[in-house]
């Protein structure tokens, strides 16, 4: 069965229905008790749930309502069934999808087949921004076919669906900060029970009072193949970013890619055997649109992407950014390579197709949350003289993001003679450059880390508030040939999707 046709009901009926089926006298009363607390809680105070305001993927979606029977711990639980409520039971719709709140580690699955009282349920170690470790647990929650224990999933990724546990339908929702969780008892416990002891914790408190873990942008590269022709160099048929070690952030490297006759597949790589080093997330998608972005989840590289795994349109000279995610809190500083190959696609189990630019790991610096929206890259040296798109100048899309998230995008520039500085500018179109927003550049050698670039003396480093258009000047560009990477964060949002264009001068 294939994740798609999960998702469609398998069963239809409502809660009477069942009461009436009943035979046994045990099972008839609890079907009274049941129907009498929910008749006594239908005027209960609804409690709204917004997990996404400190940027938790919401677990379902609808209008994220408990109603307080059904709350952390509550009373009118705890005397129906002489028994305490070990989380919130979140009101869906029966085969609802299910979505991981960030991303993190499936520690055990349980798929159950009861239609009346499913017990299934899906436990996900996650982290939080200050490394705290908890698991989530997703109650009548039926995982997807294709998800294992041990599977690393990615904010937003769908796990399974909601399956049936008396009414209304609902995800149990659950935390619990024990290292090891017990698969026994995930729901309620007797009353009485020490829970906060044994690492239970109120949802609601606990994600309300904390993030998810964040990423640290490390670099950019740019393979533009077709517009370099069979020129071998960096930034032409293959580049390399440099991630560092973080002391409380996953790293996160960017690469625009080309396709071409030379170049139909690229693969993905690291200097590192290490096999946690190389655990990472990959989002590939047409550089403009974004609305067939595919993302791969428990990726271990080397991974190549080409037309087979990709679930975008896939021509000669397409542009696509492939954004690299590491799973793993790095140790040292390591090279990520993306090169040309005329190898097969890496054959993809779990990949994610969104329609909307809202899933990225998110990117924290100096306590701002930024999203990234796409890359560019400007070399000028290894393509002299060429107005060309990658050469002399270049584009990137930025689109609206809410929740006060800051929409970013990054450039790859090689100064030359020809390129000895380079205009930011943002605006409707190509030609339209005509926007004056609030943004924050940085600049930095691609080889140096962030925190390097903020201690006194650093030469070719620095960040510059300004409004656009703005022009890095010379003091920024390096004389043999090296790289530099540019971040441009728009500090107060957009309403629009628009055009960011670096340029050479001269570069239309």
């Amino acid at each position: 069965m294939s994740d798609d046709e999960y998702t469609h009901a398998e069963l239809s009926g409502n809660l009477c229905k069942e009461v009436i089926l009943i035979k046994t006298k045990a099972f008839y009363s609890f079907g009274i008790l049941f129907l009498l607390l929910v008749s006594s809680t239908g005027f209960a105070e609804k409690i709204d749930l917004n997990f996404n305001d400190h940027y938790w993927i919401n677990p379902v979606g609808g209008n994220m309502q408990t109603d307080s029977a059904y709350d952390y711990m509550s009373s009118t639980y705890e005397n129906s069934f002489n028994a305490q409520h070990l989380g919130v039971d979140i009101i869906s719709i029966l085969d609802d999808p299910v979505y991981a709140i960030a991303d993190g580690r499936v520690t055990y699955i349980y798929r159950h087949d009861d239609l009346k009282q499913n017990q299934s349920v899906v436990f996900i170690h996650h982290e939080t921004s200050e490394r705290i470790a908890f698991t989530a647990v997703y109650g009548h929650c039926k995982a997807r076919p294709s998800l294992s224990k041990g599977d690393r999933v990615v904010s937003g990724e769908k796990i399974g669906v909601v399956k049936r546990f008396n009414s209304p339908d609902h995800l149990h929702f659950g935390i619990n900060e024990t290292k090891n969780l017990s698969a026994s008892n995930w729901g309620r416990l007797p009353v009485g029970s020490n829970v906060s002891e044994i690492g239970w914790r109120n949802p609601v408190d606990f994600l309300s009072q904390n993030q998810p873990i964040f990423y640290q942008w490390d670099g950019c590269g740019s393979i533009i193949s077709y517009e370099t022709g069979n020129i071998c160099c960096y930034g032409c048929n293959g580049d390399v970013a440099m991630v560092h070690a973080g002391s409380h952030k996953k790293s996160k490297v960017n690469f625009q890619w080309q396709t071409s006759n030379t170049c139909k597949a690229l693969k993905i790589s690291t200097d590192t055997s290490d096999p946690l080093a190389n655990e990472v997330n990959i989002r590939a998608g047409l550089w403009h649109q974004r609305n067939y972005d595919t993302i791969y989840s428990n990726v271990t590289l080397p991974f190549i992407l080409d037309s087979n795994n990709i679930m975008s349109p896939f021509k000669q000279r397409y542009y696509f950014t492939v954004s690299i995610g590491f799973d793993n809190i790095l140790d040292s500083d390591m090279l990520v390579s993306a090169q040309c190959t005329g190898a097969e696609g890496t054959a993809a189990e779990n990949t994610i197709q969104y329609t909307k630019v809202n899933f990225d790991g998110l990117i924290q610096t100096n306590q701002r949350i930024s999203q990234w929206m796409g890359n560019g890259s400007i070399i000028s040296q290894e393509c002299p003289n060429r107005d060309a798109w990658g050469c002399n100048r270049d584009e990137a899309r930025i689109h609206p993001v809410s929740n006060g998230i800051h929409p970013e995008v990054y450039f790859q520039w090689q100064a030359s003679e020809h390129c000895r500085s380079l205009r930011i500018s943002s605006g409707p179109d190509q030609k339209n450059q005509t926007g004056t927003p609030n943004v924050e550049i940085f600049v930095k050698p691609w080889e140096r880390s962030t925190s390097a670039c903020s201690q006194p003396g650093q030469e070719n480093c620095g960040t510059i508030r300004t409004r656009l258009p703005y022009t890095i000047s010379d003091k920024y560009a390096p004389t043999d040939g090296s790289y530099s990477v540019i971040r441009v964060k728009f500090l107060d949002g957009i309403q629009k999707t628009q055009s960011v264009i670096a340029q050479c001068p001269g570069g239309w």
